[in-house]
């Protein structure tokens, strides 16, 4: 008898053709087009909002110091950094303290649970699967109410990041 492909390799078959066929030249087309420093901004723009996130769960962990400082990272960068899009505390020698709600779950003793690949987001564990949404919670696109802002912005985070992926993509692909 045939066996049947598992779970997990049919999703990990899922993300990879989703990247290959939709995500990998969409990126490249954004890559060719929009320069460099666009690119750059709307990384910091989203990574500033990642920030007040890691400032949260730090404090949540006990790390207050680190928290405290992801806090100064994000009041300079909104305020001197055209609300994140500069990222003026980097260049401050401001360190950023990533830290998630999988992370702070952990903290508290929820273990790591089963490995596992979901259907286009990729590889995770259950709980920072189960603390997902949560974490969606803190970015941009939770910020507004309007159906299409929310998939554009969250369209634009995807590409954005993707492309800042296709290096690493053609060091995997030459081997």
């Amino acid at each position: 008898l045939q066996r049947l492909p598992s779970a997990m390799a049919v999703s990990a078959a899922l993300v990879e053709d989703v990247d290959n066929l939709v995500l990998k030249p969409v990126a490249t087309v954004y890559t060719d087009v929009m320069p460099q420093f666009v690119r750059r901004s709307v990384a910091n723009f989203y990574n500033n909002f990642s920030d007040a996130w890691s400032a949260v769960n730090n404090i949540l962990q006990g790390k207050v110091q680190a928290g405290l400082e992801d806090v100064t990272r994000v009041s300079t960068n909104t305020l001197f950094g055209l609300f994140g899009v500069l990222d003026v505390a980097s260049e401050m020698g401001l360190d950023r303290h990533y830290e998630d709600f999988g992370q702070t779950m952990g903290r508290y003793g929820v273990g790591a649970g089963a490995y596992m690949v979901l259907p286009i987001l990729g590889p995770s564990t259950v709980r920072d699967a189960v603390a997902l949404p949560v974490d969606r919670l803190a970015t941009p696109p939770a910020f507004f109410d309007g159906t299409g802002t929310q998939v554009g912005l969250t369209i634009l985070q995807i590409i954005n990041t993707r492309s800042g992926l296709l290096g690493a993509t053609r060091v995997i692909d030459d081997i």
